[in-house]
């Protein structure tokens, strides 16, 4: 048995396979998760890449401004990559992916 519950009405339409997949990767593409967050030295970037290439990844701290930039290869689909963090001190910041035409940010902690 299933339930599901819902705060807005149910789409009565279903899609076809191949519509359903597209419109779950076209809602996860890009950066999907952080962790450890906070962190201590070193940020693990769950990403889903658009296309084989590289991303610019930028980190600024509370202020707004950039402490961290470097390029990170990726691949088109789910993938994980770490990002060394050792000589930034403790506090807010925010880290900046930007892939082809889209820029994905997300905030993370430095607590050591």
């Amino acid at each position: 048995m299933r339930a599901s519950i819902s705060g807005t009405n149910f789409r009565e339409d279903l899609l076809d396979d191949e519509t359903a997949e597209e419109a779950i990767l076209e809602r996860v593409e890009g950066l999907v998760n952080l962790y450890p967050n906070p962190t201590a030295d070193k940020l693990n970037i769950d990403y889903v890449g658009m296309a084989d290439g590289a991303v610019a990844i930028t980190v600024l701290d509370a202020m707004g401004r950039e402490v961290l930039a470097t390029r990170q290869s990726i691949i088109e689909g789910p993938m994980t990559f770490g990002l060394p963090l050792p000589d930034l001190s403790n506090g807010l910041y925010v880290l900046r992916i930007q892939d082809r035409d889209r820029l994905h940010q997300q905030r993370f902690i430095i607590e050591r």
